[in-house]
């Protein structure tokens, strides 16, 4: 499973929260790893956090083609991804594939630790 990664902005603290909240760092991004309710609970910080005091972090997103279907635990090697406006560029990340959802026919959202790729197989 992929976490999602949150700024922390303070925004609106409940009173439950407030004494918690006083562990997290002001624009600092954390890594979600779950959620109870309308909290999150973060990577390396003890406690539960208001969902409400964080902004989403998106990844970057690439429209991609590959020779052949996306595996976890490969390389994006294979991959070649639309970078406008100077066109296709050939990846050659060693960044290692950790999450692959079938979208339909050929077409398949790769995620890496940084990154999300729609792919089509081609």
């Amino acid at each position: 499973m992929t976490h999602k990664k949150v700024k922390y902005t303070g925004g609106k603290i409940s009173t439950r929260s407030s004494f918690e909240s006083r562990l997290l760092e002001f624009g600092k991004t954390y890594e979600v790893i779950d959620t109870v309710q309308t909290n999150y609970i973060l990577k390396g910080v003890e406690g539960k956090f208001d969902s409400l005091c964080f902004e989403d972090e998106g990844l970057p997103t690439y429209l991609a083609v590959s020779g052949r279907v996306p595996i976890e635990g490969k390389s994006l090697k294979n991959f070649i991804r639309l970078q406008t406006p100077r066109g296709w560029k050939r990846c050659t990340s060693d960044s290692i594939i950790t999450e692959v959802r079938w979208i339909g026919g050929d077409v398949y959202e790769v995620h890496t630790s940084d990154t999300i790729y729609i792919v089509q197989v081609i």
